[in-house]
């Protein structure tokens, strides 16, 4: 699956992959820099038919690790996105130092 973001900072590393039958499309970007990243996102040839998409994300500072005592000091975050995914482009935030995974139907 073709995707293109924008990211003046070259901190994001992205992929995008469908499902066998198109309806799904997975993206997961890697945002590698101490600092928020926004970003437009643009899908080529996937428009998503629900208006939201479930994501997970996860992120800390780098120093950041669980530990017997705190197993779950870094642990992923469920969210329901509202994407308003228009034109085939769409703008999002990703956090510092973080894997998130986006889920679009």
């Amino acid at each position: 699956m073709p995707a293109e973001v924008r990211d003046d900072s070259g901190a994001l590393d992205v992929s995008a992959k469908t499902s066998e039958d198109g309806r799904t499309l997975v993206l997961q970007v890697v945002n590698a820099s101490g600092s928020d990243v926004d970003t437009e996102i643009e899908l080529a040839g996937y428009t998503p038919s629900s208006a939201s998409a479930p994501v997970e994300v996860l992120a800390a500072p780098l120093a950041t690790t669980n530990t017997a005592l705190d197993p779950e000091r870094v642990v992923p975050e469920r969210s329901e996105w509202s994407h308003g995914f228009a034109g085939g482009r769409v703008r999002r935030t990703f956090p510092p130092w973080s894997v998130t995974i986006v889920r679009f139907e």
